[in-house]
């Protein structure tokens, strides 16, 4: 048989299979070349999990806050530095134990720490209450700073990680890691904490900077030595730990001169 009479005849009998298939599928009137929409399908659906990765890549639009005390996994992850896997765990975390409340409660997540924090903290709204207790294993909402609510003195030297949880604006992480470092470095010294940035702004050490577009107050790394009159001898701002030790026990030697 001639290779073109081959290929009529193999023409013939995809037309004839096409034909059959779509009879078969019961759409026989349905024009050639038409395009059917499915359904989204379950939730593990290849088609759901698309629409998912779409959904998570959205940037965020100026001013826009996404709800964590509402908003589900897919929303949560379009935050700075929040992935799905992090999101599906704020997610769990928020119905196993209630509303978040407020930003410093959610430091009770796994794998949430400081620097989260200030990565979504203008991004981030909560518009539920706290459930009483939050859980077996909850941790107490921090309330907002004032004047009549400063906690009483606390000792840095001999606090537990527990008992630095509950000052404002220190979660979990920071806790945890305050103690590390006092434990692995043996410190005898009196630890103060200022908490509410008193002594920051009264010795000019705070400062605007621009990051990612945004403004942020920031605290310049600075020494000051004081003598034993309490008078100021020495400022030295924006210092670099290289080294520094040395260039601070010169200062102190020649003040005892």
């Amino acid at each position: 048989m001639p290779p073109e009479r081959r290929a009529v005849l193999l023409l013939v009998g995809l037309a004839i299979a096409g034909q059959g298939l779509r009879i078969w599928v019961g759409r026989p009137d349905a024009p050639p070349g038409e395009v059917q929409l499915f359904s989204a399908g379950a939730p593990g659906a290849p088609r759901a999990h698309r629409d998912s990765s779409l959904a998570s890549g959205r940037p965020l639009a100026a001013g826009e806050r996404i709800d964590l005390d509402r908003a589900d996994a897919v929303e949560i992850a379009r935050l700075p530095r929040v992935g799905f896997a992090l999101a599906r765990t704020i997610v769990a975390d928020r119905n196993a134990r209630g509303p978040f409340g407020s930003l410093e409660s959610l430091d009770r997540v796994a794998g949430i720490g400081p620097g989260l924090l200030a990565a979504i903290a203008m991004n981030a709204t909560f518009s539920g209450m706290p459930a009483p207790g939050g859980g077996s294993d909850a941790r107490p909402v921090i309330p907002a700073v004032s004047a009549a609510a400063t906690p009483a003195a606390l000792n840095l030297n001999t606090a537990t990680a527990a008992d630095l949880e509950r000052l404002p604006f220190i979660g979990a992480y920071m806790a945890r890691q305050i103690v590390a470092f006092r434990d692995k470095h043996g410190l005898s010294v009196q630890l103060l904490a200022d908490v509410e940035g008193e002594v920051c702004r009264r010795y000019g050490v705070l400062h605007d900077k621009e990051m990612d577009g945004k403004k942020k107050t920031c605290v310049v790394r600075s020494t000051f030595i004081i003598d034993r009159k309490g008078m100021v001898k020495h400022v030295l701002y924006g210092v670099n730990p290289r080294g520094h030790a040395e260039e601070v026990l010169g200062l102190l030697k020649s003040i005892g001169k």
